[in-house]
């Protein structure tokens, strides 16, 4: 296996093509809410196709409660400017709108926190 690393400004630069693993790692939430999708569109298009990506961060369950760490995460991230967390919900549908596979949350062994993985169709 051969991991690359790409330096760079997501914000400014593009992130390349030909990617088979994305790792978005707390990321997410220092975006503003206008500019998540759009990220996750930008991680879609540099993947190939059958490539996944990755998710972990902070998120609220679709009802808003639940994962205690996200909903005390909550108040800090409104005071940095960021209004607010996304739910899983809202994972799931920019990752759908992007054209991504419906993703699988997978429970992280040390009961804190999830990963989210969706894959890039073949098609």
């Amino acid at each position: 296996m051969r991991v690359t690393v790409q330096e760079g400004d997501f914000q400014r630069e593009g992130f390349g093509r030909g990617y088979h693993v994305a790792l978005v790692f707390g990321v997410l939430n220092g975006e503003p809410p206008e500019g998540r999708p759009a990220l996750i569109r930008k991680v879609y298009d540099c993947l190939e196709p059958g490539g996944k990506v990755v998710l972990r961060d902070f998120a609220l369950d679709d009802d808003r409660a639940g994962q205690p760490e996200a909903a005390i995460f909550a108040p800090d991230a409104a005071g940095d400017g960021v209004r607010g967390l996304d739910t899983r919900g809202d994972w799931t549908n920019w990752l759908t709108a992007a054209g991504f596979a419906p993703p699988q949350t997978l429970a992280l062994p040390d009961g804190v926190g999830t990963l989210t993985i969706a894959h890039k169709p073949t098609y």
